[in-house]
């Protein structure tokens, strides 16, 4: 049998420190006979990179860019460089953050997508009430979109944002993305979406020949600008393999995302 040859990584930095060791532990445990492993470390000093450059392939590059947007873009068009003028077959995009099942890979690539991605959670605040949801999205139905038009008003009073969503794209729902639930990913099914993140993606060289990463321009991150891409530019679909569940360090973050970089929390030392 021919394993397909992927290149496993992405972009890292000191502010995800706290999660590498076991980040690394599972990128070289993967039960998979035919990957690399490149990761590319943006900080804004060497010290990160000091102190894992031995232990796995890491190079230091992108932290010439003032914005943390501006390098994971630039870092992952590294990687996607890579993967094509070396005959990869696959680009593995994995979150710092994220931790991979031993299986992970292996699955991925045995649905023989173009696109498709593993399962990783976060938490969301809808209405004031924090959740666990996948960080997934899909397509609304026509029957929801018709629950939708009829319960606008109700929409506005319980949730502006939403509301807000909905004046902006016209009542368009091509633009507007629902996200997943956890009941609905609570399986092993291989199911098409509209959108997610980078954290456990696999690309396809051929979508790689035809895209790059690129800035989100409207104040959100690259997956989002990505997954746009797939679909509309190149008519390819998205699919997500639920069966591969994967850790997600994010209640250990020392800090919190802002518009246009990190801020750290109350007492905690800065990176």
């Amino acid at each position: 049998m021919i394993f397909p040859k992927v290149l496993v990584g992405g972009p890292v930095s000191k502010n995800h420190e706290y999660s590498t060791d076991k980040f690394i532990k599972c990128l070289k445990e993967l039960d998979y006979p035919n990957f690399d492993i490149l990761l590319i470390d943006n900080s804004d000093s060497d010290e990160f990179f000091n102190k894992y450059k031995d232990k796995v392939n890491m190079i230091r590059d992108g932290s010439q860019f003032s914005s943390i947007k501006k390098r994971m873009v630039y870092c992952r068009n590294l990687m996607r460089e890579k993967v094509l003028k070396e005959n990869y077959d696959y680009f593995f995009d994995v979150d710092q953050d994220v931790l991979l099942p031993k299986d992970a890979l292996k699955k991925l690539v045995s649905d023989n997508k173009e696109v498709i991605t593993g399962i990783y959670y976060s938490y969301f605040s809808h209405n004031g009430v924090e959740k666990k949801l996948p960080v997934l999205y899909g397509y609304f139905s026509k029957d929801q979109q018709q629950e939708i038009l009829n319960n606008v008003d109700l929409i506005k009073a319980r949730n502006h944002q939403f509301y807000n969503t909905l004046v902006k794209e016209n009542f368009n729902f091509s633009g507007i993305r629902r996200q997943l639930t956890e009941e609905e990913v609570d399986n092993d099914d291989l199911i098409e979406i509209k959108m997610c993140g980078t954290g456990c993606l696999l690309v396809h060289r051929s979508v790689l020949e035809k895209l790059e990463f690129r800035e989100n321009l409207d104040g959100g991150f690259d997956d989002v600008i990505f997954c746009k891409d797939i679909i509309e530019k190149l008519n390819l679909k998205i699919y997500s393999n639920n069966s591969v569940k994967c850790g997600h360090l994010v209640r250990e973050r020392p800090w919190h995302w802002a518009r246009d970089g990190i801020e750290h929390k109350i007492g905690e030392k800065r990176n």
